[in-house]
């Protein structure tokens, strides 16, 4: 699924908190529930083309309280979307997964959050479901183990950003150069996360696109 965030921004109060949020008429919302047999064929939309670079790079895993996050130390390429270049700044999980598929919430939610010139994001989300072992689940994270039982040792309150570095992180998981299928919808930023968002069901949010190229 593939998030194209603006300069709209989300948090839990304030003029951009849900009290106060355009639910009924909005089409930048996030998160959201999608409906399969409400999505429709998008045949505007373009492969989304994946150009990370296919090495090991020195990665980074951070606390952040509200979730978990890693960074790379060099540049890693990104992804284009229809022309646009967007380039990698970090990848961080929550639990539950925020967005819904005909109402059923993943297990976690991982978010690839890539960058443009201009400013503006587009996150990659992937949703995980219960598995057998982490390397069942997803051979990349399985390769975190050790560093995300070091941060699940911090006491928030006082690490909050506390650094577990994981050394050299093979970024092949992330290179293949094309998705053949995706789900693309508009979000929001959100200031002030936790662990997942509220997902808020509404009559306007025919969010998703649907493209098989």
């Amino acid at each position: 699924m593939l998030l194209e965030i603006g300069s709209v921004e989300f948090s839990y109060s304030g003029s951009p908190g849900p009290s106060n949020s355009v639910c009924s008429t909005g089409k930048k919302q996030s998160p959201v529930n999608i409906k399969k047999n409400e999505t429709v064929l998008g045949n505007n939309l373009k492969p989304l083309y994946k150009q990370y670079t296919a090495a090991a790079a020195n990665a980074t895993l951070i606390n952040l309280c509200r979730d978990i996050e890693l960074q790379y130390g060099v540049d890693i390429g990104g992804i284009k979307i229809n022309g646009k270049k967007f380039v990698f700044k970090q990848m961080h999980w929550h639990t539950p997964s925020e967005h819904l598929f005909d109402g059923q919430r993943y297990a976690a939610e991982l978010h690839l959050v890539h960058e443009a010139e201009d400013h503006s994001a587009a996150v990659i989300a992937n949703l995980y479901q219960y598995g057998k072992s982490p390397q069942d689940i997803d051979p990349f994270l399985a390769k975190l183990g050790d560093g995300l039982q070091k941060l699940s040792k911090d006491n928030c309150e006082k690490n909050e950003g506390s650094r577990v570095s994981i050394g050299m992180l093979d970024t092949k998981p992330l290179t293949q150069n094309t998705a053949e299928n995706y789900q693309q919808g508009a979000g929001s930023g959100i200031e002030g996360s936790i662990g997942s968002r509220i997902q808020r069901e509404c009559k306007a949010r025919a969010a998703a696109e649907w493209s098989k190229d």
